[in-house]
């Protein structure tokens, strides 16, 4: 079995790229055993030592680069095997932007990931949409699913309840700024807001805009049905709170179309959600409350995304996969 170096970007506060990266490093290091070491680099210091780079740099090597922000150490490996994990292709964000800024920065970004591209002997992409917009050959790519959190029991829901939760981080300035716009508009309806595992940034946006939101440590309601709000009006990689929220018991209400990474999955049409303003909570929430078999069809869905949705499951295929090539 070759070994594998799985390189990520350092982060010095939690968010969904250093989660991705945690979860998926332990569960390849149960596949690998002895054979998988993990490494932190930071952009900033740029602590890739020539000492480590002779220690990996042996033939006979995989060597993964996780986010676009580490693919430019790739250079420092001439025998390994270089696999890229791409969490996000940011210039179709950035596009969508439409003014001038974004089209600069949307520019830069697609000749970055281009140019390294062309280093890689396989490329893996957690999003099926970016995937295909990526229109790198099949031979040399492939989709593979992010995990939901690592869990043992199953959530079973008793109730449903008139509550919309928010989750994540909010420091890219593309997030700020779809928050700020969803909440451009008063929401009136009857749904309490809520929110956990929330950064700084998104609390004092809120502030500022005078929302009653309710902040919570841990939820009083686990096992109840409720709408799980991302608020990214823009498509940029898999939104990686979406299973935070579903993991929590929320049906998904998204400013962004994210149903196609959730097409194999059952009653995603009814749990997977599209909106423009938040008014339309309430409706979507009065639909359910008419749903026949709501609870029942609720934990198909969840129980379908917790086993496709699986760490261990992606660290296989990732193996498989990279021992072909």
């Amino acid at each position: 079995m070759k070994k594998m170096i799985y390189i990520y970007q350092y982060n010095a506060l939690i968010n969904g790229h250093s989660i991705f990266d945690r979860r998926l490093c332990s569960a390849l290091e149960k596949l690998y055993e002895k054979n998988f070491v993990s490494i932190q680099y930071n952009t900033q210091t740029n602590n890739f030592t020539d000492t480590t780079k002779n220690i990996i740099d042996d033939g006979n090597t995989i060597v993964v680069l996780s986010h676009f922000n580490t693919f430019k150490i790739c250079g420092r490996f001439k025998k390994n095997k270089i696999v890229f994990l791409n969490h996000d292709l940011p210039y179709y964000a950035y596009l969508q932007q439409k003014n001038f800024k974004g089209l600069i920065k949307a520019g830069y970004s697609w000749i970055y990931i281009h140019y390294y591209w062309k280093f890689a002997s396989f490329i893996f992409f957690i999003s099926k949409v970016e995937l295909k917009k990526s229109r790198v050959s099949i031979e040399k790519s492939a989709y593979i699913k992010v995990g939901t959190k690592l869990t043992n029991n199953l959530v079973n829901f008793t109730s449903l309840l008139p509550v919309a939760l928010f989750t994540g981080s909010y420091k890219w300035s593309l997030k700020r700024r779809s928050l700020v716009n969803v909440f451009n508009e008063r929401y009136n309806g009857c749904l309490e807001l809520a929110a956990i595992n929330i950064d700084d940034t998104f609390r004092k946006i809120i502030s500022k805009l005078d929302v009653n939101i309710v902040y919570y440590d841990e939820l009083p309601y686990i096992e109840a049905i409720k709408l799980g709000v991302i608020t990214d009006n823009f498509l940029s990689g898999f939104k990686l709170k979406a299973l935070e929220l579903i993991h929590s018991g929320c049906c998904l209400v998204s400013f962004s179309n994210i149903s196609v990474e959730f097409d194999d999955i059952i009653y995603a049409g009814l749990f997977i959600r599209n909106i423009k303003k938040l008014e339309q909570l309430d409706d979507i929430y009065n639909e359910l409350l008419t749903q026949p078999d709501v609870l029942t069809k609720f934990k198909l869905f969840y129980k379908d995304v917790c086993q496709k949705f699986n760490w261990e499951l992606t660290a296989l295929e990732i193996k498989n996969t990279l021992s072909k090539i």
